[in-house]
């Protein structure tokens, strides 16, 4: 992933923010194995700092940014400046529900990745979240992963200890219409819809794997997959993902065993 606007300089020797080439995240094998590619040098000039709970810390020599490198070795991802105060945090405490909460989120049910496989990493489940010092989310997702809580753009972002309960949101998808969203093809570029029926009989189209609803005052329940033709007298539903406060948990054992099926 490539941050536009920036200008590369072949002299200098660190890493693609401070050389210029303005990469937020690249692929840690393809830079060691395809030799003579633009970003084949990173490897050689980005120091291992420590081992993390999962993955690895990397820094640049250069202009001291941290990088952050997955438990699977895989991807490199830079470490926000904003992210930085969260990251130490995820990676000193150990993040787990209760088993309480999690019987709770297993009722819920996780959304599942869709079907070109996009978030196979994470397993998420919609829900409301009350926390402890007393604020309530109506649309948040408990997001398990081994990933640190670095990659959520603008989004609101919390650690899974910070919760006092989890309970149904009003405005989750049912399992059904989430189900659907994650199995819909992608018809063009960034467009793969899903047609769902309102209680009141209008039609929307949900794109993508969708877990909420900002419709009006209607709640997700009252939502169901609509197979009744085209898209003629339908509308784009509202979907507003930096509306929607994330609480990134630990990924454990079987997580995935969360997910609709």
């Amino acid at each position: 992933m490539r941050l536009s606007g920036s200008v590369f300089d072949a002299n200098q020797h660190g890493c693609p923010k401070c050389d210029g080439r303005g990469y937020v995240s690249f692929n840690w094998q393809m830079a060691q194995e395809r030799k003579g590619h633009a970003i084949d040098k990173y490897p050689k000039y980005l120091r291992l700092e420590r081992a993390l709970k999962f993955g690895f810390q990397y820094g640049c020599p250069v202009c001291s940014t941290k990088w952050f490198l997955d438990d699977f070795s895989k991807l490199i991802s830079i470490i926000p400046e904003s992210r930085l105060v969260i990251f130490e945090e995820w990676n000193n405490r150990e993040l787990y529900l209760s088993e309480e909460m999690l019987a709770i989120a297993n009722s819920i049910g996780a959304t599942p990745p869709d079907v070109y496989g996009n978030g196979g990493h994470l397993v998420e489940v919609p829900c409301e979240v009350l926390t402890r010092t007393g604020e309530i989310f109506e649309r948040a997702i408990l997001s398990f992963q081994k990933n640190p809580p670095i990659n959520f753009g603008d989004a609101d972002v919390r650690l899974i200890d910070s919760i006092e309960q989890v309970r149904p949101s009003k405005f989750s998808l049912s399992r059904e219409v989430r189900y659907a969203t994650a199995q819909a093809s992608e018809i063009r570029m960034c467009f793969s819809p899903t047609l769902v029926k309102s209680s009141e009989g209008d039609i929307y189209v949900l794109n993508g794997v969708t877990n909420f609803i900002w419709e009006s005052d209607l709640e997700g329940e009252e939502f169901s997959v609509f197979d009744g033709g085209g898209t003629k007298n339908s509308r784009d539903a509202i979907q507003d993902i930096n509306a929607i406060t994330y609480f990134v948990g630990d990924w454990f054992p079987h997580a995935e065993h969360l997910r609709i099926v």
